[in-house]
């Protein structure tokens, strides 16, 4: 998880929760470091998808960030764990 927009920290620690609770390993960035910093540690990491937590989230979304070729995709936040299931 890398959190996009100041104040979804919080947020963003309630989605890992969930998703760790169906089964799902999920890691996560330091938030207090800038985007850039964030995602370089989600791609050091060997993370194949990073989930970003931003201003999506009022439409009741993340953006999922496939790191082998940069795709985006917004997913339902209900949806997330099936999704990354699949």
């Amino acid at each position: 998880f890398v959190v996009a927009t100041p104040g979804r920290g919080m947020d963003a620690t309630v989605l890992v929760s969930r998703l760790r609770r169906d089964g799902i390993r999920v890691d996560t960035t330091d938030t207090a470091r800038s985007l850039k910093a964030q995602f370089k540690a989600a791609d050091r990491s060997g993370a194949a998808t990073t989930l970003v937590v931003g201003d999506e989230w009022d439409a009741g979304t993340v953006r999922a960030k496939r790191m082998a070729d940069g795709t985006e995709s917004d997913i339902s936040i209900e949806e997330i764990a099936a999704w990354l299931r699949n």
